[in-house]
């Protein structure tokens, strides 16, 4: 491969060598291109459009005989003659010539001496040379290049439906946790006021405070407590009371007692300590936002 470093300082010989090997270079990727697809020097083909609409061939590009041939879309018919034609212009040289310097091709539809366009031969695009060079393929492969490809009204009714999923699929009145800031909350969502500084709780048919006899959206709990007597456990505090009158006997009890000024009289209540404050009975916690899905206009 020919590569032609311009881009030099001090004035750049822009001569003909130059200019050679910068047509030399063109050449040499064509032609790598017309051996990839094994198309001789001789002959004619159809390498893109050429196509029978209506009543005209539409524009393209033809290989003639060795040569790129570029085709204006005119009136015609898969029985049109189709012919190369080459097209010179001179330049003026220093010298005074006058020299044929730029040549240029194309195809065109003419009355006599051309090709059948039906005669040409139409260059398959790689896609189909790939499938169509496979020999004793297997039955049951698809050798359509363009299977499963859908075609531009399909993929924008798979477009629409897409959008339009998120009204198919979450049912309205759907509860979900956001992390997020309230401000950052979906379009068809909105915060969910009843769950505000609440958690919420499964409902369970088997318990009788949770079995929603009074339908989804019983509250009930608090966030801290305050104890009631009956709420404490079982205990007792020490105490003395026993009272000695001067009797005969040593107070033990109201029974065989000797003396009639030996008795129980109320003992002396215990100091009282508690302040009787609530306390949270909450388990560690992140607070979130609930939001509900109410929907978006289709």
């Amino acid at each position: 491969m020919i590569l032609i470093d311009l881009l030099q300082a001090g004035g750049y010989r822009f001569k003909q060598a130059t200019l050679r090997k910068m047509q030399t270079a063109y050449f040499e990727i064509l032609k790598a291109f017309v051996k990839h697809l094994d198309m001789p020097d001789e002959g004619n083909f159809i390498i893109s459009g050429c196509t029978i609409v209506g009543d005209n061939i539409t524009s393209g590009m033809m290989y003639i005989d060795g040569e790129l041939c570029e085709f204006a879309e005119t009136p015609g018919t898969a029985d049109s003659l189709i012919k190369k034609n080459v097209a010179y212009t001179n330049l003026v040289f220093k010298s005074g010539s006058s020299l044929p310097v730029f040549r240029a091709t194309n195809a065109m539809v003419v009355e006599v001496d051309g090709v059948a366009l039906s005669a040409f031969t139409r260059i398959q695009t790689v896609k189909n040379l790939v499938w169509g060079n496979i020999a004793d393929k297997p039955d049951g492969i698809v050798t359509d290049p363009n299977f499963g490809i859908p075609d531009t009204q399909t993929l924008i009714e798979r477009i629409i439906a897409l959008e339009e999923r998120p009204l198919a699929n979450v049912p309205i009145g759907l509860v979900a946790i956001w992390g997020l800031p309230a401000d950052e909350i979906p379009a068809g969502w909105v915060e969910h006021a009843p769950l505000f500084g609440k958690m919420p709780i499964g409902k369970d048919l088997t318990d009788p405070d949770f079995d929603s006899t009074e339908g989804v959206g019983a509250v009930g709990g608090s966030k801290d407590h305050t104890l009631t007597i009956a709420q404490m456990p079982e205990h007792d505090h020490d105490t003395q009371t026993p009272v000695d009158g001067g009797g005969g006997a040593d107070m033990q009890s109201s029974v065989e007692s000797s003396g009639s000024d030996e008795r129980l009289i109320p003992g002396p209540k215990t100091g009282k300590t508690g302040g009787g404050e609530a306390f949270s009975i909450m388990p560690p916690y992140r607070v979130v936002d609930y939001i509900r899905y109410v929907g978006t206009e289709a």
